[in-house]
């Protein structure tokens, strides 16, 4: 048994993972798109013109863990949720400073990253994409 995580976005898929790799330290990866994949899965399911060129699948490794990205097809309705953050947790403070300012470019701070007294390092973040972020160290 393991466990993933997909991510959603509106049409910005390929931005967002491109600006995650690069604060993940990861290559590019290889973006299908919704015009190269399969949809047989579905006889129903039709892309529109406007799908065509947006994200099927994607993924990066981010911090051990691989995470599946995708642009949400047109067909579905979109909500981007507040119920849920993906958490980092660095050995390093400093490393896991960097990541969290990183993250919180035209964001929205929630906690600011600083040491809470028996705890360690921790920070909440949400990046300009709505993405919530928890960073620990």
């Amino acid at each position: 048994m393991s466990f993933s995580m997909s991510i959603n976005f509106k049409g910005n898929c390929r931005e967002a993972v491109l600006f995650y790799a690069g604060i993940f330290q990861q290559e590019a990866p290889c973006f299908l798109t919704y015009a190269e994949g399969d949809t047989s899965f579905d006889p129903n399911f039709q892309v529109s013109e406007d799908m065509k060129d947006q994200i099927m699948h994607t993924s990066l490794n981010i911090a051990g863990t691989i995470v599946e990205f995708s642009d949400m097809p047109d067909t579905f309705e979109f909500i981007r949720g507040n119920s849920m953050f993906l958490t980092v947790t660095c050995h390093e403070p400093e490393k896991a400073r960097k990541v969290f300012e990183q993250l919180g470019e035209n964001g929205q701070t929630a906690v600011p990253f600083s040491q809470i007294p028996g705890q360690g390092w921790y920070g909440m973040v949400s990046d300009k994409y709505q993405l919530g972020w928890i960073l620990k160290a």
